[in-house]
């Protein structure tokens, strides 16, 4: 479960890692975007001009792009073809007055493991600063997502994953799930933040907690800073599916499990004490 949830954490500042990873020429001093103050509207967004276009810097120099629809694409590994990630959205459009802030309507992103495990992030809105752009592809460097952020982790029940497009040939089983309403990433930084509760899930185990911090130590391939701020309540899993609370409340037995104890006390060698 430890594990796990590390592995998950921090796959979400590898996402981050991933988006810019074609970024070596780019030098962009690193913003820090605030968290959204209204709720981005899921109307279509109308044509612009070129002046209202966003205007990101690439290796090819400035290139301008125009709010479009449900934009999907997948990052393909150069060395084993394989599909990496995914990166989906609803819609997208050009934050007034921004040079390089996009608003995104329902983001998802898909980090696919060469184990057949698959990391989803998804939202139901989010805010991105772009800084590369690949023809009409866009790359976030920081933002925020809000409403419903789930994060989960699911491995491969039956085949691996198909190579060529990234999806599971067989059922996916969930192995972990992350639910908060609102976090902030800063790629440059590699660093996860919300002051948001969170609530954490597997097969064995429940995590309820308030705020969490990550840094990820991409130099040495490893997780430098995961912290919860305040830790509200434990369950762990034990045999028969019962749940073992940590926050001091008692669980009432069901009925064959005070019979089973109580076979086992008639199993149990009686003392019997005599006085000579």
């Amino acid at each position: 479960m430890i594990r796990n949830l590390i592995w998950l954490v921090a796959t979400v500042g590898v996402l981050g890692v991933l988006f810019v990873g074609y970024n070596r020429y780019l030098r962009i001093t690193p913003e820090r975007v605030e968290q959204l103050e209204n709720p981005l509207s899921k109307v279509s967004p109308v044509p612009v001009s070129d002046d209202e276009s966003l205007k990101v810097p690439s290796e090819q120099g400035e290139v301008a792009i125009a709010p479009g629809e449900a934009m999907s694409f997948t990052i393909f590994d150069r060395a084993t073809g394989r599909a990496s990630m995914r990166v989906q959205c609803a819609s997208w459009s050009k934050v007034a007055g921004a040079a390089s802030d996009l608003d995104v309507v329902e983001p998802r992103f898909q980090l696919f493991r060469p184990d057949g495990q698959v990391a989803t992030i998804s939202a139901d809105r989010g805010r991105f600063m772009v800084e590369y752009v690949e023809g009409d592809r866009w790359q976030p460097k920081s933002g925020v997502l809000e409403g419903d952020v789930r994060v989960t982790l699911d491995a491969p029940a039956g085949d691996q994953e198909s190579p060529d497009s990234g999806q599971a040939a067989g059922e996916l089983a969930n192995l972990l799930t992350v639910e908060m309403r609102q976090v902030q990433f800063d790629v440059e930084l590699r660093e996860l933040t919300t002051a948001d509760r969170i609530h954490v899930v597997n097969p064995q185990a429940e995590i309820s907690g308030v705020g969490l911090h990550m840094v990820w130590n991409q130099a040495d391939n490893r997780l430098e800073t995961l912290e919860i701020a305040r830790g509200e309540r434990l369950s762990i899993a034990l045999e028969g599916d019962v749940f073992a609370s940590l926050t001091g409340r008692r669980t009432q037995p069901t009925p064959e499990e005070e019979a089973g104890r109580a076979a086992a006390l008639e199993r149990q060698p009686r003392e019997v004490t005599t006085y000579a």
